[in-house]
Formats: C-alpha cells, structure tokens, sequence
C-alpha cells in the first residue's frame, strides 16, 4: 500500500476558484464549485474566510452548500484505509515508521491524512 503526503494548493489557486463562483457564466461557476468540493477539508478554511467576508448572494450560497457538505462528510473507504495505515505506522513506532509519519505530517495542512499522521507523532513524542 502507498500512502502519499496531501499537495497544498496555492492560495492563488483557492481565491481564483472562488471567484470564479461570481462569473456571468453558469459553466465556470460549476466548474469552479465541482474543483472546491474535490479538494474538500483543503479548501474548506479559504471558502470560510469568504463566508465570513460577507460574499454576494451566489457566491455565499455555493460557499455554505460546500462547507455543509464538507463538515458532514463520512469518510471515504479510502479516507479510512489511510487512518488505519496512520495507525499501524503509529503502533509499528519504528524509525522507519517515523519517517513515513513525518513525511505524511508535511503534506497540506488542512488535509485529514497531514492531520493524521501530525497527531500519531504527537502521541509517540509522550
């Protein structure tokens, strides 16, 4: 099994997508929604910081649909292979799991498996 650390996304990138959500143009506000709601919890600080801006009325529709469905999210079969595997590395408490841990804990840090993998080492350094 391969477990790979979560890429950032540049801020420019999350503030062009979320403008993108005030276009005149129906195709590149949906494209835009499709792109935020695939990067998920990444995005999910960038498009609150918007809310909390007061956006207009299409933009904070579509900003509070994707937040909601963000925070009510299940996980994936994916999600929770990667948390089981965080969690072997954590039991296994080799160096050699270290390493993985750390290089997982350098991914995008909103990212659930960044998040993960940061948590496991907290609890080896105890």
């Amino acid at each position: 099994m391969k477990i790979s650390p979560v890429k950032p996304v540049a801020n420019e990138r999350l503030a062009k997508l979320i403008a993108d959500l005030e276009s005149d143009q129906f195709a590149v506000r949906e494209a835009a929604s499709k792109t935020l709601a695939e990067l998920g919890e990444i995005a999910a600080p960038a498009m609150r910081k918007t809310l909390a801006s007061k956006p207009p009325l299409e933009t904070r529709k579509r900003l509070e649909q994707l937040v909601k469905r963000i925070d009510s999210k299940t996980l994936s079969a994916e999600e929770l292979r990667i948390g089981r595997a965080i969690e072997v590395l954590e039991r296994l408490h080799t160096p050699e799991a270290r390493r993985v841990l750390k290089t997982l804990a350098d991914g995008a840090p909103e990212a659930l498996t960044t998040t993960e993998a940061q948590a496991a080492l907290k609890r080896l350094r105890r």
